[in-house]
């Protein structure tokens, strides 16, 4: 049968197989690039900004305070489900939720900064849409704790909104009773988007 690879051929011939194979190249090429020869990495630009979580906790934490978005000139929360066209959506820099990526941040990040957020968030929306934004954000009766210091809820009289159903305030309830609501309010939908309210 005849040899099929190079290395068999070699050993046919009397040869030695090559010592040079394919992999120890691949690795010669990196000992060159991290080898005595190599860029210093201090040096190297992308090195000089800092990392947050090689920070201490202390400044940490003062970067999340600093990083926790002001309510107090606000009348109307933020409307946690509102979604806008194209056209009119914000940049980042301009929205009210400046820091929420720091929520959707690595592990570390989120344990850290999240309570912090939480505590501090104001939110607005249909009443049938708080139940579930609790259930999804605050499971637990510790994380109810941390929970949203103000909540609006939107109503529409007479438009759809289920008049005269009976609504579930259970969830609202535990809230409160957790110690974290500091105020609940009812607001028309019509004063929320700017419409002027019928005499």
């Amino acid at each position: 049968m005849a040899p099929t690879t190079r290395a068999a051929t070699k050993r046919l011939r009397g040869n030695a197989p090559s010592t040079t194979t394919q992999p120890y190249k691949k690795n010669a090429r990196k000992r060159a690039a991290f080898g005595p020869n190599a860029p210093d990495p201090s040096k190297s630009p992308t090195n000089n900004r800092c990392y947050l979580l090689e920070l201490p906790p202390e400044l940490r934490n003062q970067i999340y305070e600093f990083a926790l978005e002001d309510y107090a000139d606000l009348t109307y929360a933020p409307c946690i489900l509102h979604k806008p066209d194209l056209a009119e959506a914000q940049l980042w820099a301009d929205r009210i939720w400046t820091s929420f990526g720091l929520t959707h941040s690595c592990k570390q990040i989120r344990v850290e900064y999240r309570p912090l957020w939480l505590r501090n968030l104001f939110i607005r929306s249909r009443y049938l849409q708080i139940a579930p934004f609790i259930e999804t954000f605050l499971p637990s009766a510790k994380e109810l704790q941390q929970g949203p210091k103000r909540i609006q809820s939107e109503w529409n009289r007479g438009l759809g909104d289920y008049c005269g159903a009976r609504r579930d305030l259970t969830s609202l309830v535990r809230l409160r009773a957790y110690g974290s609501l500091d105020q609940f309010k009812c607001v028309p939908h019509k004063l929320v988007v700017g419409m002027k309210p019928e005499r």
